[in-house]
């Protein structure tokens, strides 16, 4: 029986076409920050805050 922690991949390396590998996706596509994500933080933890789900310390 295999540990609880052991990570298995669900498909060996050989299945992903190398034109698909991560570094070539993120090479052509650079992650942006969406202009709201910001603001949306800022809200989520207010909101947190509020309803005492996250300590003010945070």
């Amino acid at each position: 029986m295999a540990e609880r922690g052991l990570f298995v991949a669900a498909y060996p390396e050989t299945v992903v076409p190398p034109a698909l590998a991560l570094p070539a996706i993120e090479d052509a596509f650079p992650r942006n920050l969406h202009p709201y994500w910001p603001r949306l933080q800022e809200k989520t933890r207010s909101w947190l805050l509020e309803k005492r789900l996250m300590p003010a310390d945070k």
